[in-house]
């Protein structure tokens, strides 16, 4: 006995109405954040200023530019993402400020709405799962509302979403029963082309590879737990893995690139840097971690509703087996990077929607495959949930959310509103909440300059590359990952006045220009080696007393 699907009732269109809403609201809240804070990161100081260097010179600096500690510390100086920063300056050079922000809401609602609404485009006709996955893809963005601003890693996320369409193309092909031999070379070439660009851009470009070697791997348990080989083992992935690893190799520094990536990862200088610290329980609380908690709990949900409607449909064959508990398994694994390193919530986030859509692609093939549902297999609950899920289903096909070109509808309001709240504003480089930028000092400066070597707030640094170009350089800067982690330790030591004589012998300090509340100002405030030339409630510069002037 089957069950009929009755129309749509005024509870579905509710339903399917609110999760229209929810991705339209999401489109919207990409644009108010961008508007907001697309510019708080220190990091764009020096992006911007990098990628103006080497469009004037014509060529990548050999050393760093900026810090005169730097070459003291005995390291490689590699420019990991120079194609990022050269992108980053064309843009502000037409646009200004604003042609930032407007790129990076781009990247953002076209990675994380655009190209998943693209993927469910198709199937989203079927009985079950697609709101769930719709609402996922509604609170996606939300979940790395943190890592909105304008950085290199936008590339990464744009790169990885086509990452995903292209590996679920792979499996897709891999799947060509009518002609098990093809190698689908226009494939191959689009995982290349692609790595050959991403590895310039960001260091995201390494989850790529591995993404590709994983899935190498289930093609390979795949063909060996076939209980019928007949079919010759199809070479597209194997193909597509060792030409992307060659194309990692097409950047200015080689092989370096890798063991610097590699370097950056597992350096001890990573403790140092907020964004890389793992997700403790006390973090938990935090309410900027909320969204990624409730997206987790909704991609759960997902997954027990797929793995409980097992009984209900035939068996998977083997393939589908392995597909699926790869998909849970890289699932797992990069909600466990997540928690060990926040700098990855967003990877996390991209690859379990991707996957959640790939499995329920699965059960929809499986479910069409197997025929309509049995009473004599399903409760009565259990089959009116799955009348009042293809209801739902189809209000939202009514509201033409499988049509392709409803998809771009997204992207659009959050271009339009950014453009709209960014035209009430004054844009500032950096543009952020927690952090009051010392303008006025920077005014100050311009007129009386210190001679000599600086000891600076890191973020005050990033600022001096940016706007003092032509001053000296820098102690240090946002760029900790540049910098050892013994360096980094008795720079933060110094700041507290501990061992800072030593710190400023050596490095032949003349000037600091640091937050009022650091206890080192106090500390050289009552030095009369020391005296204060420009103080406010957001900076102090103080400077070495000339010998003769001493008391």
């Amino acid at each position: 006995m089957s069950f009929k699907i009755d129309r749509p009732t005024n509870i579905d269109w509710l339903f399917a109405g609110l999760i229209a809403a929810a991705l339209l609201g999401s489109a919207v809240l990409i644009g108010v954040v961008v508007s907001g804070n697309g510019l708080g990161d220190l990091d764009t100081c020096w992006l911007l200023k990098t990628g103006e260097q080497i469009l004037q010179s014509h060529s990548l600096p050999a050393t760093d530019p900026y810090s005169y500690t730097f070459a003291s510390l005995n390291r490689p100086f590699v420019m990991h993402q120079w194609l990022s920063e050269i992108f980053f300056y064309c843009i502000y050079n037409v646009a200004g400020l604003a042609g930032l922000l407007y790129f990076c809401t781009f990247c953002l609602s076209t990675a994380f709405v655009y190209l998943p609404l693209s993927v469910l485009n198709g199937f989203n006709r079927e009985t079950r799962n697609v709101p769930l996955s719709l609402v996922l893809v509604a609170i996606a963005p939300l979940a790395c509302i943190s890592r909105f601003l304008t950085r290199p890693e936008l590339f990464s996320y744009i790169c990885l979403a086509g990452w995903f369409m292209m590996l679920s193309a792979l499996r897709q092909n891999k799947n060509n029963e009518s002609n098990p031999k093809r190698i689908h070379w226009f494939l191959i070439a689009g995982f290349a082309a692609v790595m050959m660009v991403w590895a310039n851009l960001h260091s995201g470009f390494a989850f790529g590879v591995l993404l590709l070697l994983y899935f190498n791997i289930e093609a390979v348990i795949i063909f060996f737990s076939s209980k019928t080989k007949s079919s010759p083992f199809n070479l597209t992935a194997p193909i597509a893995l060792v030409l992307t690893a060659c194309a990692t190799l097409v950047n200015p520094y080689g092989i370096k690139l890798i063991t610097y990536v590699i370097g950056m990862f597992t350096s001890p200088s990573k403790a140092y840097i907020t964004e890389m610290l793992p997700i403790a329980t006390q973090n938990l609380a935090k309410p900027e971690l909320w969204p990624f908690l409730i997206f987790l709990g909704l991609a759960i949900t997902n997954v027990v509703q797929v793995v409980s409607e097992k009984d209900q449909f035939e068996e998977p064959n083997q393939t589908q087996k392995v597909q699926r508990y790869f998909s849970l398994a890289l699932i797992a694994m990069t909600i466990f990077l997540a928690f060990s390193s926040r700098r990855f919530i967003s990877f996390c986030v991209l690859t379990t929607l991707f996957q959640l859509i790939a499995i329920n692609r699965m059960n929809l093939k499986r479910r069409a495959d197997g025929g309509p549902i049995e009473a004599s297999n399903a409760s009565t609950e259990s089959s009116n949930e799955s009348i009042d899920s293809a209801g739902v289903t189809e209000c939202l096909q009514r509201l033409h959310l499988h049509k392709a070109n409803v998809h771009t509808l997204p992207v659009a309001i959050s271009l339009i509103t950014t453009v709209i709240l960014v035209a009430g504003q004054t844009l500032t480089l950096p543009q952020t909440t927690w952090f009051v930028p010392p303008f006025k000092a920077f005014e100050y400066l311009k007129a009386h300059q210190p001679s000599g070597n600086v000891y600076n707030d890191s973020h005050f640094g990033s600022m001096l590359i940016w706007y003092r170009p032509d001053a000296p350089k820098v102690f240090i800067d946002t760029r900790f990952d540049i910098y050892e982690s013994v360096f980094l330790r008795n720079f933060g030591e110094a700041l507290f006045g501990n061992h800072y004589e030593e710190l400023f012998d050596r490095y032949k300090i003349s000037w600091v220009f640091l937050k009022p509340a650091v206890p080192l100002v106090e500390i050289l405030s009552r030095d009369p080696k020391w005296e204060t030339c420009y103080r406010d409630d957001v900076s102090v510069i103080m400077k070495r007393v000339e010998p003769a002037k001493q008391k």
